[in-house]
């Protein structure tokens, strides 16, 4: 899913310039196929401030 989500961005440099995440941090996202769950609420909130509805794409929920 982080791959759906990073090219609704636009790729990861655009990704990285639209959330203030650094590249590397994306980058290692995308090579473990995951997002931590803690990053999910701001990763949602500069979505929204882009136009896009990632919601669907979010995974690992806190349990």
């Amino acid at each position: 899913m982080i791959h759906k989500i990073i090219e609704m961005f636009g790729g990861l440099t655009q990704m990285s310039r639209k959330t203030k995440i650094p590249l590397t941090t994306i980058q290692g996202w995308q090579r473990s196929g995951k997002i931590p769950y803690w990053r999910n609420k701001y990763l949602k909130k500069k979505a929204s401030e882009n136009g896009l509805n990632i919601k669907e794409y979010l995974t690992g929920e806190r349990k």
